[in-house]
């Protein structure tokens, strides 16, 4: 039933008729105004910043009209970084089996602006409402939703519940490092108005395995063996995924690490990807210059 609950919670995010209003932004300097536009006095430029918490001085309004687009956007955050916490043991209220209010799980409000040259990031208080547990975000979120590269990443989380999780991250000179509890960092590199991944090493084969292991079985349930649930191997080019990878990592859909396949292109999904929670593919999403286009299940 939980499953259930997650995919449901997960594929009504992804459908969502997301409209992106006018820009939403707040300085140290600015006040709410209505309608959720608030109005920047000052630019905050990325450079030796430390985000690992959250300043009350900054919050602004709700976000009301854009909300399922910023709903949208956390989900697809939760997906761009790899070693996922698993939200699974926070159960979530639907009774009888009714179709879930997303809405309703959801507190968002408006948070400070950062600037990149002539980059605009905007940030969002993400909370959500689980049962039993505590759980507050800062979203980044680069350009709207006509833009090609506004999937957007989690610069700080704070999870308490029967397994607590937290991140927080360093932005130093246009790249990000999110650090979590698990002490994996994550480095993104801000360029040409998107987050790209990006490793210290310009041109280099990669392959690694991490995180706990879980058991495999064979078809004929006789035989069996121990895998990693996250993994990456492809190869760098300038810093970046180029090329053919495969990766293993937590999806909220299937509520467990899947191994994906696919093509980058300087560091951005490019051509069919290919889900596969069990054997042969289950779904297949289509990009092009990491825009998505759509996906198709077998």
């Amino acid at each position: 039933m939980l499953k259930k609950i997650i995919y449901l919670l997960l594929m009504s995010v992804m459908f969502a008729y997301c409209k992106n209003n006018n820009e939403n932004i707040i300085s140290s300097n600015s006040k709410p105004l209505k309608k959720d536009v608030i109005k920047s006095e000052k630019t905050i430029l990325l450079k030796d910043t430390l985000i690992n918490k959250i300043e009350s001085a900054f919050i602004g309004n709700v976000v009301k009209n854009n909300k399922e687009f910023i709903i949208k956007k956390y989900f697809n955050a939760i997906n761009m970084t790899f070693d996922r916490h698993n939200m699974e043991d926070n159960s979530i209220s639907n009774e009888d089996g009714k179709r879930l209010n997303v809405s309703k799980m959801f507190n968002i409000y408006n948070y400070k602006s950062l600037k990149y040259g002539n980059i605009k990031i905007n940030l969002y208080i993400v909370k959500i409402n689980f049962e039993d547990a505590k759980y507050e975000s800062i979203l980044s979120v680069i350009g709207n939703e006509e833009s090609f590269f506004c999937d957007g990443l989690l610069l700080y989380e704070d999870l308490v519940s029967e397994e607590n999780y937290s991140c927080f991250s360093k932005i130093n000179s246009g790249i990000i490092s999110v650090i979590n509890s698990r002490k994996k960092e994550y480095k993104y590199l801000i360029s040409e108005n998107c987050f790209l991944n990006y490793f210290d090493d310009s041109n280099k084969k990669i392959k690694k395995d991490w995180g706990e292991k879980e058991l495999v079985h064979t078809l004929d349930g006789l035989d069996s063996s121990y895998i990693y649930k996250y993994s990456m191997s492809g190869q760098t080019k300038n810093h970046l995924k180029e090329g053919e990878w495969e990766e293993k990592r937590y999806i909220p859909e299937y509520d467990k690490s899947v191994l994906i396949n696919g093509k980058y292109l300087n560091g951005l999904k490019d051509g069919e990807w290919y889900y596969s929670p069990e054997g042969p593919a289950e779904k297949i999403e289509l990009y092009k210059n990491g825009k998505f286009i759509k996906a198709t299940y077998r």
